[in-house]
């Protein structure tokens, strides 16, 4: 992660109306987190109604003093949906899908993009449905069910340096419910805490106190465990996320770290072609701050921690869908970019630049939904995507066609109809192939790469390879 070479987009999901109330067509293609969801409505008009995409859990709402199914938009963290769960009403579920009716006769359907996730959302239901029955039924009707007491109101311990032992053991605790889990991250909100924690970190590093350093790694650590997005929008605030790196640099098990020295010191954000959105800018410099805590200072995490920390994928997932939805919107950037590239007085070190720059753009658009990653693709190529591709893969340097064979790769692999309708306006021929190889030497070793791509009528098939010879 030398360099960030570039830039990340808005709300994933606009809004459709599925024309048959048929279950399939409201189940979309499964992706990335295990809660993250679409929510449906079956309208008057006898179609189900698509009103946003979010994330899904089941929460205590003291409003209505119940376990509740909670839907958050994923685009402005509205709610789109509280349901509370009912021990008497009807609940169904089609491998990816559940739905059921509310009191007004409304019908609901939520649709997971992972059925794991979907799986894992039916057995919370079906156990707290079974656990209000038995109440009920033991009560005479008469208790209120256990569960329905919610999160009690915690108070954490005041942010001072003699509580950091009190802290963390309140936090660590927390993790024996769902409930307290759900009150601590509550308390950590209302209370604004994280930049309280950043205030004490800067007081220990001024003390050199290492003994509270390592209370601090630990706390912050444990806060990613709560798998809240809320709580990360928090903690990677543009105020305090370079704080919250730096606690982590003090894992009491490693010596000291320098992460915030690598970031800004060895690291370098280029700017290939400059941005004039301020906002943009600073979505981009957060993501790359966010991917570098995932994927170098926190360990490869178990089968078990992944489960826990799914709402740092999604984070992440969602500003790199804002980027490119950002980018889709900048008319001048994409124009001065593949402009550029079909220059041919372009220098060979900008052209490799441009070639990166354009293939993680590719790559970042990995994040939005099938039709509005097909879109973007399409959106691309009325600037001439697929002409600066073929540039690039008769290019003079080996590192910049192997970067055009990955771009190929990922657009063949998700969206071939697109390569597939542009070799066939190229030649009237029902079979077609392009092809394209070279020798090129780079750093001392001599690099073969052959690319090829056949159309037979509606079929298209991209076959490459890439051979080192000495």
């Amino acid at each position: 992660m030398q360099k960030d070479h570039w830039v990340a987009s808005a709300a994933v999901g606009s809004n459709r109306t599925a024309s048959s109330r048929n279950s399939s067509a409201l189940r979309p293609d499964r992706r990335d987190t295990r809660h993250r969801v679409k929510v449906y409505i079956f309208s008057v008009s006898g179609q189900w109604d698509d009103i946003g995409t979010g994330n899904v859990s089941i929460s205590f709402l003291e409003r209505l003093q119940a376990l509740t199914i909670l839907v958050r938009s994923e685009e402005n963290g509205s709610m789109l949906l509280e349901s509370k769960i009912c021990p008497n009403r009807e609940y169904h579920k089609e491998d990816s899908m559940i739905t059921w009716t509310e009191d007004e006769a409304i019908e609901i359907a939520i649709s997971f993009q992972e059925k794991l996730g979907c799986d894992e959302v039916w057995d919370k239901i079906t156990e707290i449905r079974a656990q209000k029955s038995a109440a009920v039924s033991e009560s005479g009707g008469g208790l209120v069910d256990r569960l329905e007491e919610g999160p009690q109101l915690v108070e954490l311990p005041p942010c001072e340096l003699s509580k950091l032992d009190e802290i963390y053991e309140q936090v660590t605790t927390s993790f024996s419910t769902t409930a307290k889990q759900e009150a601590l991250v509550l308390a950590i909100e209302r209370d604004n805490y994280v930049p309280k924690l950043v205030e004490l970190f800067h007081m220990c590093e001024d003390l050199e106190n290492m003994e509270g350093l390592h209370i601090l790694f630990n706390i912050i650590r444990t806060f990613f465990f709560l798998n809240k997005i809320s709580l990360l929008h928090q903690m990677f605030a543009d105020a305090v996320i370079d704080d919250v790196i730096g606690c982590l640099e003090y894992d009491p098990n490693k010596p000291q770290a320098r992460h915030r020295e690598f970031m800004t010191k060895i690291s370098q954000h280029k700017e290939v072609i400059p941005f004039n959105n301020p906002e943009l800018l600073a979505k981009i410099h957060q993501t790359y701050k966010v991917q570098y805590i995932q994927e170098v200072i926190l360990p490869t995490p178990s089968l078990f921690e992944e489960n826990m920390m799914s709402s740092l994928n999604s984070f992440l997932m969602f500003n790199k869908a804002d980027i490119i939805n950002a980018i889709q919107e900048d008319k001048v950037f994409l124009c001065e970019l593949f402009t550029q590239i079909q220059d041919t007085s372009t220098s060979e070190g900008q052209f490799q630049e441009l070639a990166f720059l354009l293939r993680e753009i590719v790559v970042y658009s990995l994040s939005l939904e099938v039709k509005d990653r097909a879109r973007f693709y399409k959106h691309l190529c009325s600037f001439g995507f697929m002409v600066s591709i073929e540039i690039m893969l008769t290019y003079e340097v080996g590192v910049v066609v192997a970067t055009a064979v990955d771009i190929l790769v990922m657009v063949s692999e998700y969206h071939s109809s697109i390569l597939r309708d542009y070799i066939l306006s190229e030649t009237q021929d029902e079979v077609c192939s392009i092809c394209s190889t070279g020798l090129r030497e780079i750093e001392g070793m001599y690099v073969c790469v052959c690319i090829r791509v056949y159309v037979y009528g509606c079929v298209c098939m991209c076959v490459y390879e890439c051979i080192y010879v000495c």
